[in-house]
């Protein structure tokens, strides 16, 4: 079993590294750095965790496709997985403070679609050309990228973006702020939804639920 905890970084840079420590040092395995609009900056307070950590995998949960373009995000993730000697993953989602910045999220299940595909052939080494609904890249290609896979995880609260993540996602991370049978069994029926749409076998997908440290 995995034991997976959220950092939502509303106290200092300082005081959210040290708590991501406490989080390797309690045991879980896989730690996320929430990724909202005007807060500490996720990738940056995962790097200074990465720096002081050893074992327990790092990421965002859950950053968005819109702030940021898939290239910086495939910039970022690389960086991470050399800091970290391949202990990131990438968490990505519709995303969270958009509003107050004047975003509009729209299309988000062809935004992360075409987002995720970016990253992952971005971060193997892959020069890409790409031409979508909603991302445009000519010849791009990182100057160190990661070399392989990083692990994709889909965190929501939505039926659409769920189901994609039975589609693409390597881990699928479950929105809701509690847990009853009734609310797993309705996560894994989207899930599973997705993956059947591919072909694939939902058993593929890691899904996990998360504890929140604020």
């Amino acid at each position: 079993m995995t034991f997976e905890a959220e950092i939502t970084p509303g106290m200092s840079p300082v005081e959210a590294v040290d708590l991501g420590c406490m989080v390797e040092h309690a045991g879980f395995d896989r730690l996320g750095i929430s990724c909202v609009a005007l807060w500490p900056d996720t990738y940056q307070l995962q790097s200074l965790i990465a720096a002081r950590t050893e074992r327990i995998h790092i990421g965002s949960m859950v950053t968005n496709p819109y702030t940021r373009h898939a290239a910086v995000h495939a910039t970022a993730l690389a960086t991470l997985q050399e800091l970290s000697h391949g202990r990131s993953f990438c968490g990505i989602g519709v995303g969270a403070g958009l509003e107050e910045i004047g975003i509009d999220p729209s299309r988000p299940i062809q935004t992360l679609r075409e987002t995720i595909a970016a990253i992952r052939g971005l971060l193997v080494g892959d020069e890409i050309t790409f031409e979508g609904e909603t991302l445009r890249l000519e010849a791009a290609r990182l100057l160190r990228p990661a070399g392989h896979p990083v692990p994709i995880a889909i965190g929501t609260r939505s039926p659409g973006v769920m189901k994609l993540a039975g589609e693409v996602a390597d881990v699928a991370l479950v929105g809701a702020r509690h847990l009853t049978p009734e609310i797993v069994s309705r996560y894994r029926g989207w899930l599973t939804e997705g993956a059947q749409s591919v072909g694939r076998d939902v058993d593929e997908i890691e899904i996990l639920p998360r504890v929140t440290l604020c």
